[in-house]
């Protein structure tokens, strides 16, 4: 319990992290944040550690994993809309479509001006069967960057759904 081994440990977490040896970063912020739980550089590494391993662990398709991952990153950042961002869609590839349109909702609290958030909540509301609610949001997508083909294919889509739904 020195006090060079928190700054230590600090260091040898982030080394780890520039690595992206996500495990071995987390287990060094832990044992940080366990002898000085007040470091807020250390929090804010630890919780970029997590984030990095979710993203790592969504990418591999380990998409349960990684939201536990940004779970834990929110725990340490609350604040974190990149890292609620990112559980959004997690959730959205893990099935959980609720969970999915709830963390989008309050990560567009944080960022409305965010294309990306409104048209992965208007996907999840309109794989929930919520079209009136998924177009508003698909719309808003488009509106917000209009010269975006994937937003404006995917408002295309739920139009085409919708308007086969009426027929």
């Amino acid at each position: 319990m020195r006090e060079e081994a928190p700054w230590a440990r600090k260091t040898i977490g982030h080394a780890y992290s520039l690595q992206r040896r996500w495990p071995d970063a987390t287990t060094q912020f832990r044992m940080v944040l366990a002898m000085t739980p007040h470091d807020a550089e250390a929090r804010r590494l630890y919780a970029d550690a997590l984030n990095g391993h979710g993203i790592e662990l969504g990418t591999s398709g380990e998409h349960t994993r990684a939201v536990e991952a940004f779970r834990g990153s929110l725990a340490q950042n609350p604040d974190g809309s990149a890292v609620r961002h990112n559980l959004a869609t997690a959730l959205l590839d893990s099935g959980d479509l609720a969970g999915a349109v709830a963390e989008a909702g309050k990560a567009l609290e944080q960022s409305p001006t965010d294309a990306s958030l409104y048209n992965l909540r208007g996907r999840a509301l309109a794989m929930q069967g919520q079209f009136t609610d998924a177009l508003v949001d698909l719309e808003a997508a488009v509106k917000l960057r209009p010269d975006d083909p994937a937003l404006r294919e995917d408002l295309r889509r739920a139009r085409q759904f919708t308007s086969s739904l009426v027929h």
